[in-house]
């Protein structure tokens, strides 16, 4: 249900709904701090940062939305993740399935498995059909037989 007409904004900013929990500088500061905890060389996992300073990870895809400076810095850390967790996988101090998992997941990297087929090009499946029994008309009842 609406608020009824000319009903005062629920928060400072003049936009209805909930109040906003951080502000624009709070998240400002957060971009800053984000891209200064991901330089430490421990520092790996993006919601640690999150749980670490008492705030819930699901703020992390929210204030990427509304701030394009801490937009920016995300993309900043999980580019250091994703090199963090390569490297550290290639000199096996990782477990490479997990590295895997992770990458996959989380960056976008694709497990590809490549197939060659040949054939006719003019009429792809008729080597699938040959091959299955020799005979490819055999496969086909039109109902006269």
């Amino acid at each position: 249900m609406p608020a009824p007409k000319g009903h005062p904004p629920y928060n400072k900013n003049g936009e209805g709904g909930r109040p906003r929990k951080f502000s624009q500088e709070d998240i400002e500061y957060h971009a800053e701090a984000l891209l200064e905890w991901m330089k430490k060389s421990d520092s790996i996992w993006l919601k640690d940062y999150f749980l670490e300073h008492d705030i819930d990870p699901k703020y992390l895809s929210q204030w990427e939305a509304i701030n394009e400076r801490f937009a920016e810095s995300s993309r900043v850390a999980k580019a250091y993740q994703e090199s963090r967790i390569y490297n550290k996988a290639m000199t096996n101090t990782y477990n490479q399935k997990m590295s895997q998992f992770a990458l996959t997941n989380n960056h976008g990297w694709v497990d590809k498995k490549e197939t060659k087929l040949s054939g006719d090009a003019k009429n792809p499946l008729a080597f699938v059909l040959e091959s299955d029994d020799g005979n490819s008309k055999d496969l086909v009842n039109d109902g006269t037989s």
